[in-house]
């Protein structure tokens, strides 16, 4: 008897050691933390017509005007002729990540506009631009399926400093996502003119990856275009 409460109770002690380190784990993991948070919220709330933001954490920082807070950075972006937003970037995240969240949440919302912001990420932790286009096309499909009714507007990749070696490589996936929703008239491609982002301590921030509120207004030029017209 003795031994087995011995043994009863190490499986116990293993069992609650395992636990706390994944908890820790999880908790340490930006994605995975946000994620929870905004699944948690999802279900708690309804948001009706509001437009969606997706995104890494270039779309998070910029905030929303969903509810009694409006973000200060939002409120210079000039979105708000679109009506209210609903943010739900995601710090540190790839494609994959936005969507597991969409196919994870029980997210209440009608959105007219779906604007979206990846694969800057993804190619800076490794994938190929094929792999990258891959999951790209995948997230898209799932906007188109979950959202029918809505425009999809995709900011391109930009051209963090921090990240020059890969620059190549944005190019090249921004001309894939740009050839492939030419033809898809819900989806609208947002491109940069390269030439606006030379000064790169005007648009960056120290880390050469977030922008500065004068790069947030070249990064949001055109949905902020389409938001002034409507």
């Amino acid at each position: 008897m003795i031994q087995r409460n011995l043994v009863t109770g190490s499986v116990l002690l293993v069992f609650c050691l395992l636990l706390a380190f994944f908890i820790r784990v999880v908790l340490s993991n930006e994605a995975v933390r946000v994620t929870a948070h905004y699944l948690i919220e999802d279900i708690k709330n309804s948001y009706g017509q509001s437009n969606l933001m997706l995104g890494s954490s270039t779309i998070q920082k910029l905030g929303h005007n969903y509810g009694q807070q409006i973000d200060q950075r939002f409120e210079k972006s000039g979105l708000q002729n679109c009506g209210l937003w609903l943010n739900r970037g995601i710090g540190n995240s790839t494609i994959s990540t936005l969507h597991r969240y969409l196919k994870s949440t029980r997210l209440a919302i009608d959105p007219p506009i779906v604007l979206l912001y990846a694969g800057e990420n993804d190619i800076s932790f490794g994938d190929t631009v094929d792999e990258a286009f891959k999951k790209y096309k995948q997230l898209l499909q799932r906007l188109i399926d979950t959202y029918p009714e809505s425009e999809i507007h995709i900011i391109a990749i930009k051209p963090s400093p921090e990240r020059r070696a890969y620059w190549t490589k944005f190019k090249q996936l921004n001309a894939r996502i740009r050839a492939y929703v030419n033809a898809k008239p819900s989806i609208i491609f947002h491109s940069h003119v390269e030439s606006d982002w030379e000064s790169h301590s005007a648009n960056f921030q120290q880390d050469g990856v977030h922008l500065t509120e004068h790069g947030y207004g070249l990064f949001m030029a055109g949905i902020e275009q389409v938001c002034r017209t409507r």
